[in-house]
């Protein structure tokens, strides 16, 4: 009985020496890995496409990204979101990630579809009625987009380029979105 039960003893010591040799190897495993994502996957190229009124660089800086950053670091939402905002122009950015060093931006340009007036500036809108730019020139904004199209809204509250203007009734948006969307589609439009 003594036999067996320093048998048991040694199985359990094995089996607990594995345990922890398997601990061992993973935790090293770990941070192998660990490191080689950090010191090897670095942005080394920013490549830009799609057909859009700004440049490269404007995009790029617009980003907030700089060469040389962990190319997993990166949030992919918040660089949408910053580009979307520095360059109003832009509907949508798709980012991937070509490793081992390079980050591809794909961006989509908004169309200028309406504009309206508001204390002698004017505020240039897509079809999502989001404010594209701001201009005080009529001439200017009638020669840059021939085919806009002029609004008479009800009083905005706000008119932000980069975002979605906000009128004093918060149903009225949705209200213009339904109206312009099923004017387009008709024959009249």
């Amino acid at each position: 009985s003594s036999f067996e039960e320093s048998q048991r003893r040694a199985i359990r010591r094995r089996k607990i020496h594995t345990a922890l040799t398997i601990c061992a190897a993973l935790a090293v495993v770990i941070i192998f890995a660990s490191a080689c994502v950090s010191v090897f996957l670095r942005i080394g190229e920013i490549s830009v496409d799609g057909l859009t009124r700004y440049d490269e660089g404007d995009i790029i800086a617009a980003s907030g990204i700089d060469i040389g950053q962990n190319i997993y670091a990166i949030n992919k939402s918040d660089i949408e979101k910053s580009i979307t905002t520095g360059c109003p122009y832009i509907k949508s950015v798709k980012i991937r990630r070509n490793l081992p060093d390079t980050l591809s931006i794909t961006v989509y340009d908004e169309e200028p579809k309406y504009y309206f007036e508001l204390c002698g500036e004017y505020f240039v809108l897509s079809e999502s009625m989001r404010v594209l730019e701001r201009t005080n020139s009529m001439t200017t904004l009638l020669l840059d987009y021939e085919q806009i199209i002029k609004l008479k809204t009800q009083s905005v509250k706000r008119a932000v380029v980069g975002e979605v203007v906000v009128f004093d009734n918060e149903s009225y948006l949705s209200y213009a979105r339904e109206m312009l969307n099923t004017f387009a589609n008709s024959e009249l439009g």
